[in-house]
C-alpha cells in the first residue's frame, strides 16, 4: 500500500508539472506572437524610412562633382545631404521573450520542435546579419562620412524632426563648400555610396527578419491555437 501510494504521488507530481510546463509553454507563445507583431510593424516603418535615405542619397549622387562650383547645385545636393548626414536608421527587434527564454531556462519547457528551430533562425538572421552588418558597416560608415564631411561642408545643427519642413528650404542660396577640392569632393561621394550599399544590404535582411516572422507568427497560432495579440 506505500509503494502504491508513493507510486500514485510520483505519478501525479508528474501530472502536475506536465500541466504547469504547458501552461508556461503558452503563456511564452503568447509573448512571443506579441513581439513579433511588433517587430514586423517596426520593420514596416524602419525600411520606409531607409527607403526615403536611399532616395536622398540617388539624387545626391545625381549631381556630378563639377558642377557643386554653382551655388544652386550646392543648394540641391545639400537638400539632399543633410536627411542621410543628420539620421540614421536600423530596425532593433522586441526580444523580451527571448530573454525570458534564455534566462529562465524556458527553452527547456518548449516542445514543438518546428517552432524551437524557427525561433532560432529567426534570432540567427538578427545577430548574425542584421546586427553584424549595421554595427561593423553601417553605423561606423555613417560616422565616418559625418567626420569627413566636416572637412568639406558648413554643417550646422539639424532640424529635430525628420519631417521637419524647415528641411525644404535649408540654407538656400549660401556657400556650404568650406573649400572645394574635386578629388576630396569624390572621395565624399565614394562614402555615400558605401552607405548606401550598407543600407540596402540591411534592407534585405530586414525583410528576410520579417518573412521569417510572419512565418512563425502563423506557425505558432496554428499549434497553439492562438490568435495574434
Amino acid at each position: 500500500m506505500i509503494f502504491l501510494a508513493v507510486t500514485m504521488g510520483f505519478f501525479a507530481e508528474n501530472i502536475r508539472e506536465g500541466v504547469s510546463d504547458k501552461e508556461k509553454e503558452r503563456k511564452y507563445m503568447e509573448s512571443m506572437l506579441v513581439d513579433l507583431k511588433r517587430d514586423t510593424a517596426e520593420i514596416t516603418q524602419i525600411t520606409s524610412l531607409q527607403k526615403s535615405l536611399v532616395r536622398k542619397m540617388d539624387s545626391a549622387l545625381s549631381i556630378p562633382t563639377e558642377r557643386l562650383h554653382n551655388i544652386g547645385a550646392q543648394d540641391t545636393f545639400y537638400h539632399y545631404f543633410v536627411y542621410f548626414y543628420g539620421w540614421n536608421w536600423f530596425f532593433t527587434r522586441y526580444d523580451n521573450t527571448l530573454v525570458q527564454l534564455k534566462n529562465a531556462g524556458g527553452f527547456s519547457i518548449l516542445k514543438n520542435q518546428p517552432v524551437i528551430e524557427s525561433i532560432s533562425n529567426l534570432n540567427l538572421i538578427y545577430e548574425r546579419d542584421l546586427i553584424f552588418i549595421t554595427e561593423h558597416f553601417y553605423v561606423p560608415r555613417w560616422q565616418r562620412l559625418d567626420e569627413f564631411a566636416m572637412q568639406l561642408i558648413s554643417l550646422p545643427e539639424i532640424p529635430l524632426d525628420y519631417s521637419d519642413p524647415s528641411y525644404n528650404t535649408y540654407l538656400p542660396h549660401k556657400e556650404i563648400l568650406l573649400r572645394y577640392d574635386r578629388a576630396l569632393l569624390e572621395q565624399l561621394y565614394s562614402f555615400i555610396r558605401f552607405e548606401k550599399a550598407d543600407l540596402e544590404i540591411i534592407e534585405y535582411w530586414e525583410e528576410q527578419y520579417r518573412d521569417k516572422a510572419i512565418r512563425l507568427t502563423e506557425l505558432i497560432q496554428k499549434d497553439y491555437h492562438l490568435k495574434n495579440k
